[in-house]
């Protein structure tokens, strides 16, 4: 089976976009190698596209207990983080569609976990703020996402941590680089 990554490749070389060193015509023995280039980059990416699938889908299994799907999840925590904030900057920073976040922080709403308020300053804008039960209920939800983390990790030695955490960033684009540390 071929991915979607095989195909796009399949389709520059057939219109002659897989270029020699200087941008001119390429050897059999530079294709050759381009290919073999190519074609690790495609499996190294498959392989990180699948680990995120896994990692979300464990996810959403150690959350179970607490009763939060992954969104409402990651809803609370970008609250937790940035405090208050719009329902337009919330679907800004967890790349969700702005039609969507009302049913979601709805739902969360009829649980308790947030609040949503209008600011007498602001005009129309809604502010949705973390209630004290969400906020007990996402440091629950997080001793499980730090246990499935160290489960993962553990699996690693720190100089391989340090190596995978160093060519990570590399891929990272300059302005989400410093998102997520915590140290």
């Amino acid at each position: 089976m071929h991915s979607s990554t095989d195909h796009t490749l399949q389709k520059r070389r057939g219109k002659g976009e897989c270029p020699g060193g200087d941008g001119g015509t390429v050897t059999q023995d530079q294709a050759a190698d381009i290919t073999a280039a190519e074609r690790k980059q495609v499996r190294v990416w498959n392989v990180m596209r699948n680990l995120v699938r896994e990692l979300r889908r464990e996810l959403e299994k150690e959350l179970e207990p607490s009763g939060l799907k992954l969104i409402e999840f990651q809803i609370l925590a970008h609250l937790k983080k940035n405090g208050p904030s719009t329902m337009a900057n919330i679907a800004k920073e967890l790349t969700l569609t702005r039609a969507g976040i009302p049913f979601l922080v709805g739902g969360i709403e009829s649980r308790g976990f947030v609040r949503k308020r209008r600011m007498q300053d602001e005009g129309r804008v809604v502010f949705v703020y973390l209630t004290p039960l969400g906020g007990r209920v996402l440091s629950r939800a997080l001793v499980n996402e730090d246990e499935l983390v160290m489960r993962k990790m553990r699996k690693l030695s720190p100089a391989q941590l340090s190596r995978l955490e160093s060519l990570l960033g590399m891929l990272l684009s300059p302005a989400a680089e410093g998102e997520g540390q915590t140290d």
